[in-house]
Formats: structure tokens, sequence, C-alpha cells
């Protein structure tokens, strides 16, 4: 869809939760005003950033390390800070190639399957004003920021995800730091607990969400 040039300007950052779903149809629902110019932001996963051209290998629990006494059962303090520290270089030579195609097809079907979702939402509701984008870098939230910069956006409306206190603590969320680092008005959208029900038609297999 052609975006118009007048109206404030929208962008709604989705993704394949349900936490998106409800803030897509909690905007047509209480927010969207005719004149809104929307535009749908698709965040990929930078995969090909983690991954790594070293060739070290990395082996992890076989035979002694240098911090372990002699005899010493795997227990012990310094075999698991040994094994952890391992299993840290392991995460960060990424995923391999191969696995790297699989995850971006993964990752483009989503999207497709996202935009679909929208131009039926849209298209039920009369909403003719918008178009969807796929971004990609290594922090979504900075391509988030990027993108409403470039698109001369007035307002960003996501939902967000609930992540227990020690994720939040040492990642934070997509949504929190989309609200402190913009310079307009960000409208996050929580999903309200039972506000969405899964629910599974038995002959046909086909789902839906209340």
């Amino acid at each position: 869809c052609k975006i118009l040039q007048e109206g404030p300007v929208v962008l709604m950052p989705l993704d394949a939760t349900n936490h998106s779903l409800y803030c897509l149809t909690f905007y047509v629902k209480y927010i969207h005003k005719q004149e809104n110019k929307v535009h749908v932001c698709y965040v990929a996963e930078d995969y090909r950033s983690r991954s790594t051209t070293s060739a070290t290998e990395v082996h992890v629990g076989q035979g002694p390390t240098k911090t372990s006494k002699p005899g010493c059962g795997d227990g012990c303090f310094s075999c698991v800070k040994s094994l952890f520290n391992r299993m840290t270089i392991m995460e960060s030579m990424g995923p391999s190639p191969g696995i790297i195609k699989e995850l971006e097809r993964e990752d483009k079907a989503s999207c497709r399957s996202i935009r679909t979702k929208v131009r039926e939402i849209f298209t039920a509701n009369e909403i003719k004003n918008w178009d969807f984008k796929r971004l990609t870098g290594e922090n979504p939230w900075t391509a988030i920021l990027e993108y409403r910069e470039e698109i001369g956006g007035t307002m960003i409306v996501l939902g967000s995800r609930e992540l227990g206190m020690l994720k939040r603590k040492i990642f934070g969320s997509v949504s929190e730091k989309v609200l402190h680092n913009s310079t307009v008005p960000v409208l996050i959208v929580r999903l309200p607990h039972g506000a969405l029900r899964a629910t599974t038609d038995t002959a046909t297999g086909s789902s839906a969400i209340d």
C-alpha cells in the first residue's frame, strides 16, 4: 500500500507473538484514525552477526583443566567455572552456516505470516494508508528507532513480552529500551492475563485466538 503524506505517522513493530497480535488489534480498535499513516515493521534476527569465522575448536568436559585439582570431582568450583567459561565461548561462536540458513528461512516465513495477518486485519477494518517493512539489525530496538527517524514517525506503538525479573535485569526488554531512548511518544500495549485464548477445533485441527 502507498503511504500518503498527511496525518500522524505511527510506527508499529510486530513479531510472531500473541503480545504483538494483541497490540495490533488494540491499535485498530482504540487508537486508529483514518488520517493516520501506519508503518508496520518486523525486525528480523541478525543471525550472521552472531556467527564467527573462528576455527577454534572447543571441547566441553573433556579432560582436566588447568584450574582443576588432581583427583577433584566434577562438582568442584574450579571445574564448574571452567565448564561455564567453555560453554560461553561456544555460544559466542554462534551457529553454523547451515543452521543460519535454516533460521533465516524460518524467520522470513514468520515475517510473511505477520504481513498476511496485518493485511487481513487492516482490510477488514478498511485501513488503507499503511505499509510493511522487514528490518534487520543486531539490536532490534536500535533498528526500530532508526526506522522511526527514517519515516518521520510521530508515535510508536508496540507490544511487550512479560520477561522474568532476572531476564529483565540482565537483558532488558526491547519495549523498555525503545521507550527510554525514543524522542517521540511511545505506547506500550501489555497483554492482559486471559486476553487472548488459543482454541483448537478438534475436527479440523485449525486454531483461532479469541
